[in-house]
């Protein structure tokens, strides 16, 4: 049997209001390693900000 090589998975959340358009509101990124049977994961906020540099602000 070979073994299996880690691999990466994105979970979304979403919110969804029945008058306002749905959006993700979790963001995990998970990285699978089955050879050691761990799981790492990172949980990024929403409303992280970030610098574009094409849009000068952050967003």
């Amino acid at each position: 049997m070979l073994p299996i090589k880690s691999f990466n998975v994105l979970l979304l959340g979403t919110d969804a209001r029945s008058d306002e358009n749905s959006r993700s509101d979790v963001v995990i990124v998970m990285h699978i390693i089955p050879s050691t049977c761990k799981i790492n994961m990172i949980s990024i906020p929403r409303d992280s900000r970030v610098y574009i540099e094409v849009w000068d602000t952050p967003k």
